[in-house]
């Protein structure tokens, strides 16, 4: 078996794409090249890591960067997705060897997510569920005459909001945004008051968030309401009185321990270097859910569904 990726091998992308869409049981409506487009395009193929067996690909962990600004201090997280081994060839420690020699590639950033429902697998690296979100179901409501809900391209937003100071989330520059653009398989919805864009949300993202409303630019009880007679909105904010049911964002792993103290100290103004906890307690504890009660109403963190991968 060899290790490589698609900067190497581009020849191999149509395979590459088939084994993942076969491990997701993808359907044929929909396709991972247009959900995770910036995954999975030729920019990033230096980080899409192939496993291969007579020239037959029978692994993929792609790799994305991104980077979050706090208070004039960026910080680099890595996103692993698109993981997958052959059939033919699980349960025989492959996918262990080859996911612990990705990660060792990328020893400098604070932190790491993945996103899968394989809990009890991804525990045993050391990634936990972590970022608090909240779900609210879909419900019909009148909507008050001062809002026009019409859908828009997704270069409107960008020029519109292209920075969002209410939550903390990952930075988009103008390569960001056209790379999301490609994401073909959302729609994208503006609220206008009095003809005026006040506000937008993004729902749907080929068979990876259908009926799911992943993002928007701001988040009140009102515009909740609004955006719950389009789909299931995922949000941080949490309103009591709706009853919203508790989810997580992601899997998360500390990845190189000195720059996630730094992160922390950054965003809380506090020294962590000295906490005896463990990671996954660190983690929850500062990210959620289930912060710790000194800092659990400071920042919310968000996770657009356009950057999940």
């Amino acid at each position: 078996m060899k290790q490589t990726n698609l900067k190497k091998r581009p020849d191999l992308i149509e395979a590459t794409i088939d084994l993942i869409e076969k491990s997701f049981e993808y359907n044929s409506k929909n396709s991972f090249k247009i959900d995770f487009y910036p995954l999975v395009n030729s920019t990033n193929f230096e980080h899409c890591h192939l496993l291969i067996d007579n020239n037959k690909v029978i692994g993929h962990i792609g790799r994305l960067q991104k980077s979050l600004k706090i208070n004039n201090h960026v910080f680099n997280i890595n996103m692993f997705g698109g993981i997958a081994i052959d059939e033919q060839f699980q349960g025989q420690g492959i996918f262990k060897e080859f996911f612990n020699n990705v990660l060792k590639r990328y020893p400098q950033e604070a932190l790491n997510f993945l996103w899968s429902d394989k809990i009890d697998l991804y525990n045993k690296f050391n990634f936990h569920p972590c970022i608090e979100m909240f779900e609210y179901a879909s419900k019909k409501s009148d909507i008050n005459n001062h809002f026009e809900i019409k859908k828009i391209d997704l270069d409107i937003v960008s020029a519109h909001f292209s920075n969002n100071p209410y939550e903390i989330r990952f930075q988009r520059d103008s390569k960001d945004w056209k790379e999301l653009s490609h994401i073909t398989s959302c729609q994208v919805y503006g609220i206008y008051r009095e003809s005026k864009l006040i506000n937008y949300f993004i729902k749907d993202k080929g068979q990876d968030l259908t009926d799911i409303i992943h993002e928007y630019y701001y988040m009140d009880s009102e515009q909740l309401s609004i955006m719950q007679n389009y789909g299931s909105v995922w949000s941080s904010y949490q309103y009591e009185d709706i009853k919203p049911t508790p989810l997580f964002a992601a899997l998360g792993q500390i990845n190189n321990k000195k720059e996630f103290h730094s992160f922390i100290s950054t965003l809380y103004n506090i020294d962590i270097t000295d906490l005896n906890h463990s990671d996954i307690d660190l983690l929850q504890g500062f990210l959620g859910p289930g912060k710790f009660k000194e800092i659990e109403s400071k920042y919310h963190f968000y996770f657009c569904g356009l950057e999940t991968i």
